[in-house]
């Protein structure tokens, strides 16, 4: 989605600038997807939104940190802290093991739908910005009696339709970053879920200390359990 919205409102400056753009319309349906997964891929691979201080603050996995620590200070227990990652890894596996589905499936929901609305406001700030910024380089080149400039190899025409398809791209841009952070709903509602897991958490303790401990699953020994052993023959003397 951030890959697809970011080559559609790049399109759109571009067709500002250049108003034959909307004569020619998009690429072919192949192009403007291959067009798309490559701006989305690179964005991936940038993966600002978990790099936030909002995405890193509270997390669930950093109370599975603090909880080893508080019970490595219990003298009358042999607990050692998570150290590295190892409070990721619990995380994840009890996240995928243990958090009941329709609560795993809300986690995932809003995480993704976090990641793209973030890139969104991202883009629409970028654009916006860029778009004031060649507005007030346009007003003041025709303020000076200049009706071209060129950027790069390509040279744009000035003309009064085109500065006011700049300043209503540019509006529309900004209003729409506005609209997603000055409401901060998708941070909230990521506090939230982060607040949600970590009640979860405190609420199963004893198996959160049990992990910790032993760094073993409790089902396993269940399982172990139901086998009966290898009884006569060489399968029970082999180890």
């Amino acid at each position: 989605m951030p890959g697809y919205y970011a080559f559609a409102v790049l399109w759109l400056y571009s067709a500002a600038l250049y108003p034959n753009l909307w004569e020619k319309g998009l690429p072919d349906a192949f192009l403007s997807l291959l067009i798309g997964l490559v701006i989305g891929f690179i964005l991936y691979s940038f993966n600002y939104p978990n790099k936030r201080s909002e995405y890193n603050q509270g997390q669930p996995s950093e109370h599975l940190r603090r909880r080893s620590i508080e019970l490595a200070q219990d003298s009358t227990k042999n607990i050692k802290p998570l150290t590295g990652d190892e409070h990721i890894r619990i995380y994840l596996y009890i996240l995928n093991n243990y958090l009941p589905q329709t609560f795993h499936e809300v986690v995932m929901v809003r995480g993704a739908l976090y990641y793209c609305v973030t890139y969104v406001w991202v883009i629409s700030r970028a654009f916006g910005i860029l778009g004031f910024f060649t507005l007030i380089f346009g007003c003041l080149r025709l303020l000076c009696g200049e009706q071209t400039f060129s950027v790069a190899s390509f040279v744009v025409q000035l003309s009064v339709r085109k500065i006011m398809f700049l300043a209503l791209f540019s509006i529309v841009q900004i209003a729409f970053w506005l609209l997603l952070t000055r409401p901060n709903r998708t941070d909230r509602s990521l506090a939230l879920i982060y607040t949600d897991q970590i009640e979860w958490l405190k609420l199963n303790d004893i198996l959160v200390t049990y992990l910790i401990e032993h760094r073993t699953d409790p089902r396993v020994y269940e399982f172990f359990k139901s086998i009966p052993p290898p009884t006569g023959g060489r399968a029970g003397n082999q180890p």
